[in-house]
């Protein structure tokens, strides 16, 4: 026969379970509906954004997506080429 003494977080198991679950209930119910999404807004946000994204751009004119323009990259590539038959790895 078992002593209740050997198990004394039998008893407090399940007054947890249930504030859990009451928790988790109470969350779920504090959650804005989904029908009806909150409308987020900083003045001036837009206003700021549009101007960092135009100096970005004044700033870095618009190359090609690798960085260089065509004749920049042959160039590049011969310097390579010419590099390695030196066997001239590190520059």
């Amino acid at each position: 026969m078992r002593r209740l003494a050997a198990c004394p977080g039998r008893f407090l198991a399940l007054p947890m379970l249930a504030l859990v679950l009451a928790l988790m209930a109470g969350g779920a119910l504090a959650q804005p509906s989904q029908s009806q999404p909150s409308q987020f807004s900083l003045p001036g946000l837009g206003t700021d954004a549009n101007g960092y994204a135009a100096e970005i751009a004044r700033r870095a004119p618009a190359l090609p997506p690798a960085g260089a323009t065509p004749k920049q990259r042959a160039q590049a590539e011969s310097q390579a080429r010419a590099a390695e038959t030196r066997g001239d790895w590190a520059g």
